[in-house]
């Protein structure tokens, strides 16, 4: 994810869609990984669907992607882990979300290009928005 998003922060270059399609796979792979209907990410390693610190650095790789305003909504079991996460670390609305917001909103108003989710009918974005896109 870093490789995809550092030159869009920092050069504000377009996505590479080559990297764009790395974070897809890891999502796909992720989204294999939550199907056997556990809560947690290594549910079954020693036989306990426990939280380990696997739940943790995945929630933060989310979390990243959510701030760069990256969708993964089309993958229901993640974004149902993330939701269960949300309501269940007691930290994460605490520590992390105010942040996601403010990195995202600053995303939405200082990169050049507009993620295609974001086109959709019904959002509120203003024109200007828009016409920052390459």
């Amino acid at each position: 994810m870093t490789n995809y998003f550092k030159p869009q922060i920092t050069y504000n270059e377009a996505p590479n869609p080559v990297l764009g399609g790395e974070v897809e796979r890891g999502l796909q792979l992720l989204e294999r990984l939550l199907s056997k209907g556990n809560t947690y990410i290594l549910a079954g390693a020693g036989g306990n669907d426990v939280l380990t610190i696997a739940d943790f650095s995945i929630m933060a790789s989310l979390s990243q992607l959510e701030s760069m305003d990256y969708s993964y909504g089309k993958y229901e079991r993640i974004a149902k882990y993330v939701d269960f996460l949300k309501d269940n670390l007691a930290c994460y609305r605490e520590c992390f979300q105010e942040g996601v917001n403010l990195m995202k909103d600053w995303s939405r108003k200082n990169l050049k290009y507009v993620p295609a989710y974001l086109k959709q009918p019904g959002l509120p974005y203003d024109d200007n928005f828009f016409e920052r896109r390459i």
